[in-house]
């Protein structure tokens, strides 16, 4: 016809639809719909997900035999700067062993930190793998219980 798109857009499409041309026509949702959805993510996000490691988790972590090794290094050198007269232990800043001993301290936290890290990450892993099984379990035993106090009537 030789229209110009703005000939379109202003007698075919009506202005409700123009709005939303796009996700009318390949029937994916609205933007507005989109950007809402995206705004309330942090709402939906499941409460029973962990976000942090239970005790005995957190215990598995601290008795992780690479930290095991890692403290037992740390202990020998803060020994050897009390034998050596260092008390405080900052006394023998500047020495070469207090500076082994910082090195270690800080390798110490840092591995802590990583495995802490890690095994957070299995944990939550587990729980999304797991959850599925859970829920329907759940959802079973609530519909077992009401079809048995339905049978006792």
């Amino acid at each position: 016809m030789g229209h110009l798109g703005s000939t379109y857009e202003k007698y075919y499409t009506p202005t409700h639809i123009a709005r939303d041309f796009q996700a009318i026509y390949f029937g994916t949702p609205s933007e507005e719909e989109l950007i809402r959805s995206v705004a309330s993510m942090g709402l939906s996000r499941d409460r029973r997900a962990p976000t942090e490691l239970d005790d005995d988790q957190q215990k598995q972590v601290r008795n992780d035999p690479v930290l095991v090794a890692l403290r037992e290094k740390r202990e020998k050198y803060k020994k050897m700067l009390k034998d050596e007269g260092f008390y405080p232990l900052t006394a023998g800043k500047g020495a070469r062993l207090y500076n082994k001993y910082e090195r270690k301290k800080r390798e110490l936290a840092s591995t802590y930190q990583q495995l802490h890290r890690i095994r957070l990450n299995e944990v939550i892993r587990e729980f999304h793998d797991s959850i599925d099984t859970i829920e329907i379990t759940r959802q079973l035993r609530a519909c077992l219980v009401s079809f048995s106090d339905r049978n006792r009537r």
